[in-house]
């Protein structure tokens, strides 16, 4: 939701993600065990359980900042960026509510999944904005 390019390790076959992922990237984890990752990969243990408290520890021991992200910019299911899509594209793939209260729609090249503002992104803006505010 971030914008950030991100690989999770169910999509690599048991054992070859550490391996195969590249040395500009941060680990995530929350299992005490995979914290020992190959040299030079920048590893972060994140101890919280609640996915809100996840995310302001990751902002903070990440050093994000407000100006790195770029919300809703890639696909929520298969990490592709997104890109503008003709509205006469979507009519088929859009409830009718939102065929007649949006103009601009988004799509994922890869998957086709289609995006365009309505009030959950307005909900997620402010709460990631509310993010930074805590930090």
């Amino acid at each position: 939701m971030m914008g950030f390019d991100t690989l999770s390790e169910t999509e690599y076959p048991r054992g070859t993600f550490k391996r195969c992922i590249g040395l500009d990237r941060i680990y995530l984890t929350r299992t005490r065990k995979l914290i020992d990752v190959p040299v030079g990969l920048r590893t972060i243990f994140i101890q919280a359980n609640h996915p809100a408290e996840q995310l302001v520890e990751l902002v903070r021991k990440a050093a994000i900042r407000r100006e790195d992200i770029r919300p809703f910019s890639r696909c929520i299911l298969c990490n592709e960026p997104i890109v503008a899509i003709a509205r006469h594209a979507v009519r088929e793939s859009i409830p009718d509510f939102v065929w007649n209260t949006q103009a601009n729609f988004s799509s994922c090249p890869k998957c086709g999944r289609v995006y365009w503002r309505g009030s959950h992104t307005e909900r997620a803006w402010k709460q990631l904005m509310g993010l930074f505010n805590e930090i």
